[in-house]
């Protein structure tokens, strides 16, 4: 079931389930949430208990919604503020073409922001010609959406970028990625491996290193480090692989002084690695940022070529070195786009897919399940977008038993708009590439022109957070 709000292909507005959000306000809203509230439900962003506000009717307690706060992840710091009504109304940049939502269980409290600290700020580099402020970009939001960040660093070892974030932060979060599409390198190449090192500074000139020498087959990393007192980061690359130079696509830091609540993994196959890769512009974090100006989410995308729920699964029980957990500790949401490499057993699928779940919860992760998208007949994977029915209820039942965040109906919202995938290997509107490789025709997203962020499917995250209660006015 889904919900739309003036979406092609919808016959009226249509409500989630019992605990999902209401889109048109004309039926109850999930419990904690303003029954007189018009629109999307207004939901509480205190904690359990007594609503402080005066909401004009509203239940005198929040009952039913869960809090989902990550556990230590979090370094203790409860969910932000007790406001009692945070704003969950989508903002036009959300809503552009309509909406479509699966059914979830809204937070109880807003997260806590940690804010990008790494825009517009004084960048330098040894790398001879480059111009480094490149690496570190946030573009406006452009009138063509097929609009990429700046040229790509390729450092020869011992080169590094300097950046002056300035003072203030306890501690910061920085993200980065190579310019490669999987997750994991399977072989040398495309820039993998590399070796870095992470170096801070009060005043560009005494260093202190904070992530020492470290070698990776991993295209997007992340590194949390403690920041008070100084104000420099410097990010220098040791080595890189023979014959092809690392080429660094993107990097962002964020004020990891109150915890990292605020931050987004995905995980998930082909599709998943282009489709929520933040160096196109203007990406995850600069829509949610456009229609919440103080949360600018950290987003890093571990999405690989062709991966099962079972090698999720696999990852996240691997010993320390290649564990998924540990090479990712300070993200708290993680987006599972799992199903396409699935279509086999609906039970299997669905008992694996509740394992990872539950290995997520136990570490302190907050897991997203999404509907597995529609594809359209005939496609170059061979699927028949009927078979997907079946297991996306099985997702749907799973976001039920744990009371996981709803999410934007993937299946729902491509079958009403099957020109949003990929339609030929020349396909013009395609800034990925993907519609050469006849492969992803009829299942890789493309960017729809005079709308914001990679895909629809961006935009339809940002409405689902702004729905599912993450951020507040």
């Amino acid at each position: 079931m889904c919900a739309c709000v003036s979406a092609a292909g919808c016959t009226g507005i249509v409500q989630v389930g019992p605990d999902g959000p209401t889109l048109d306000g004309s039926s109850a809203e999930p419990s904690g949430a303003d029954a007189g509230d018009a629109g999307l439900p207004t939901v509480d962003s205190g904690s359990l208990g007594s609503d402080a506000g005066s909401d004009g009717g509203g239940p005198a307690r929040d009952a039913g919604l869960a809090v989902i706060d990550g556990g230590t992840p979090d370094g203790g710091v409860p969910d932000a503020g007790d406001a009692p009504d945070a704003d969950t109304t989508p903002c036009a940049l959300e809503t552009q073409g309509g909406v479509m939502l699966s059914t979830g269980t809204p937070l109880a409290a807003a997260v806590v922001p940690n804010p990008i600290v790494s825009l517009n700020k004084p960048v330098t580099t040894t790398t001879p010609g480059y111009n480094a402020s490149q690496l570190f970009l946030d573009p406006p939001l452009p009138n063509n959406v097929n609009t990429t960040y700046g040229v790509a660093w390729q450092p020869a070892p011992g080169q590094s970028v300097t950046i002056n974030v300035g003072t203030g932060p306890t501690d910061l979060l920085m993200v980065w990625q190579v310019d490669y599409p999987d997750y994991v390198a399977p072989s040398a190449g495309f820039g993998l491996p590399y070796g870095y090192q992470i170096d801070i500074s009060p005043d560009g000139t005494t260093w202190t290193s904070v992530v020492p020498a470290t070698t990776t087959n991993y295209r997007s990393r992340e590194a949390k480090f403690a920041f008070s007192g100084n104000s420099y980061v410097r990010f220098t690359v040791l080595s890189t692989t023979a014959g092809d130079n690392s080429m660094f696509r993107s990097m962002k830091i964020f004020d990891a002084s109150h915890g990292t609540e605020d931050t987004w993994l995905v995980a998930g196959p082909g599709p998943s690695r282009f489709v929520y890769n933040d160096v196109e512009g203007p990406g995850f974090g600069h829509l949610v940022n456009s229609c919440r100006p103080k949360y600018y989410p950290a987003l890093i995308n571990i999405s690989d070529l062709t991966p099962s729920i079972s090698n999720l699964v696999a990852a996240l029980q691997a010993p320390a070195a290649t564990n998924w957990l540990s090479l990712n500790p300070d993200f708290h949401f993680w987006i599972l786009t799992y199903g396409l490499e699935d279509l086999g057993s609906v039970s299997t699928f669905s008992s694996t897919l509740e394992s990872a779940v539950q290995l997520l919860l136990a570490a302190g992760k907050v897991p997203v399940l999404t509907h597995i998208q529609y594809v359209t007949p005939g496609n170059g994977g061979g699927i028949d977008p009927t078979t997907i029915v079946p297991f996306n209820a099985a997702i749907d039942a799973l976001v039920a038993k744990y009371k996981l965040l709803p999410s934007p109906d993937l299946y729902a919202w491509f079958e009403a708009h099957p020109t949003q995938l990929c339609t030929s290997a020349d396909d013009s509107n395609d800034p990925s590439g993907f519609c050469g490789e006849t492969q992803w025709n009829g299942i890789q997203p493309i960017n729809v022109t005079g709308r914001t962020g990679v895909s629809d499917t961006i935009r339809l995250w940002a409405a689902a957070t702004t729905a599912g209660g993450v951020y507040a006015q």
